[in-house]
């Protein structure tokens, strides 16, 4: 995990970074009152989003605990291995470690439902943000405040932002499961 993390994950996130900075600029060329509508609403998304990266982290820490006992289990088994044959406890051991697996898998799956719905909820918020910035727009061009070329470039140009912004919603849930993998 954080192996992944460090060569990979991380890369690709400067990367998505690099790329929302320089379209916000751009847009910003493009226009203004947009631009500035735009970056009205993301604040909002990133919020949720720091809430929610340390909901993960916790969860992916806990994980990392059970994965812990779990080990535990089978080195106190192995080290004890003439006292468990001696007293026939193979079954209670076998019992013990399949507890300990379950209970990985059962908060593992929680933790990839929250992933999921994270990166969902993000992508969901972006998009419709879109929505509400080509309405404005819309609205300005029917004004004479913007031109229609000016609008689909800024709409296309906004795509590509929010679409790394979505991405980024997911490396940073990865990283903040990364982090909580070292906790």
């Amino acid at each position: 995990q954080i192996q992944d993390t460090l060569t990979t994950t991380i890369a690709e996130f400067l990367r998505q970074l690099m790329l929302i900075v320089g379209g916000i600029g751009f847009l910003l060329f493009l226009s203004p009152k947009l631009t500035l509508m735009m970056l009205g609403i993301i604040p909002v998304v990133a919020i949720a989003a720091v809430i929610f990266g340390r909901f993960i982290r916790k969860t992916s820490k806990l994980v990392q605990e059970k994965i812990a006992e779990s080990n535990t289990v089978i080195e106190e088994t192995l080290q004890g291995i003439v006292n468990v044959k001696a007293f026939a406890n193979e079954f209670f051991e076998n019992v013990r470690y399949k507890k300990s697996t379950e209970e990985i898998v059962k908060n593992a799956i929680k933790g990839g439902r929250y992933r999921g719905f994270f990166a969902s909820f993000i992508i969901f918020c972006l998009f419709g943000a879109i929505v509400a910035v080509i309405w404005y727009g819309i609205n300005l061009a029917s004004q004479g405040q913007l031109l229609i070329s000016e609008l689909f470039s800024f709409i296309l140009y906004s795509a590509f932002v929010g679409v790394s912004f979505g991405g980024v919603a997911e490396l940073y849930a990865q990283i903040q499961k990364a982090i909580g993998s070292v906790e």
